[in-house]
């Protein structure tokens, strides 16, 4: 058996594969060299998630028009070794560890595209889900950000967007229910979405280059920040 697990939704199948079949298999992406998106996956060691995550993007995105950046945050496993194997991507190695939000302003920087994927490492993609992103930008008016339903190993709902109270408290909508509830299953409009899987534009409405805001460091609400930011001082709207 090549794979470890399968996680089988919505009429679709992914497989989370040992490190071992890796060893045999290589991952090929056809870079391009004039994108629409460029994805952008910080990583730190776990190797095996990252190539899981690769894997499932090289078989379900069209990536005629898409670059991937890999941000090696000093990995000190094989996770080099893997990546140096993999063909059509680019891989940024920091010499000391980032971090992730400065790791995501790396990349948004090198970014050759008028769109930005944030993506975590440890996800695995279904098909058509980029084009379901992007198709938002192209159908709404002012879209800021649009992000993706993100669904736990055991099949449970992590979120269908995120809202805040008024009370300024955060809460991941639909956490923990079943994703197939077709409350959960439309588009809607909601205060910021995770970045675990986010898209947006790489640059603001005032061509200034959007990058987090450094006064998160190390972690955690930054991407809030962003969506709430685009929402209420450029009047855009998260998906």
């Amino acid at each position: 058996m090549e794979y470890l697990k399968k996680f089988s939704l919505f009429d679709n199948t992914l497989y989370f594969y040992s490190l071992s079949y890796f060893e045999k298999n290589i991952i090929d992406f056809n870079n391009s060299l004039n994108p629409k998106i460029t994805i952008i996956i910080p990583v730190y060691n776990e190797a095996w998630y990252t190539l899981n995550c690769l894997k499932s993007l090289s078989i379900n995105i069209d990536y005629k028009n898409v670059e991937i950046i890999i941000i090696n945050d000093n990995s000190t496993d094989e996770t080099l070794k893997f990546l140096n194997k993999i063909t059509g991507i680019k891989i940024i190695t920091n010499i000391e560890n980032q971090g992730f939000l400065k790791n995501i302003n790396i990349g948004i920087k090198e970014a050759k595209s008028e769109y930005v994927l944030i993506l975590n490492n440890d996800v695995l993609v279904f098909p058509n889900f980029l084009d379901s992103l992007l198709d938002v930008f192209y159908k709404k008016k002012d879209v800021g950000a649009v992000g993706s339903m993100l669904i736990y190993e055991n099949l449970e709902l992590q979120e269908a967007g995120c809202e805040i109270d008024n009370l300024g408290n955060a809460k991941n909508i639909g956490r923990t229910e079943n994703p197939n509830t077709p409350e959960y299953n439309y588009l809607k409009k909601v205060d910021y979405c995770s970045g675990c899987s986010l898209l947006f534009k790489k640059y603001l409405p005032d061509n200034e280059i959007i990058q987090l805001d450094e006064y998160f460091l190390p972690a955690y609400y930054e991407e809030t920040d962003m969506c709430l930011n685009l929402k209420y001082n450029f009047k855009l709207n998260t998906y």
